[in-house]
């Protein structure tokens, strides 16, 4: 289930937030509540067709698996 957390300071950035059982938490901030929505829907559909290892696969890189520019 994803949710967003309201700036605290006005003109501050909305906090987005997925969390679903049995998968890592998710989060990202957006200048706009609407793209935070479309992340949240973006994430959940993601994680429930199976794809969320794009997700959790590319936090688990180090500095040496990186590609070098």
């Amino acid at each position: 289930m994803g949710y967003i957390r309201d700036p605290i300071k006005p003109g501050g950035r909305y906090q987005a937030e997925v969390r679903l059982k049995g998968h890592p938490t998710l989060t990202a901030t957006f200048d706009r509540k609407t793209d935070a929505k479309a992340w949240i829907q973006k994430v959940e559909a993601d994680i429930r067709c199976g794809r969320h290892q794009l997700y959790s696969e590319s936090k688990k890189l180090d500095k040496e698996q990186l590609p070098s520019i």
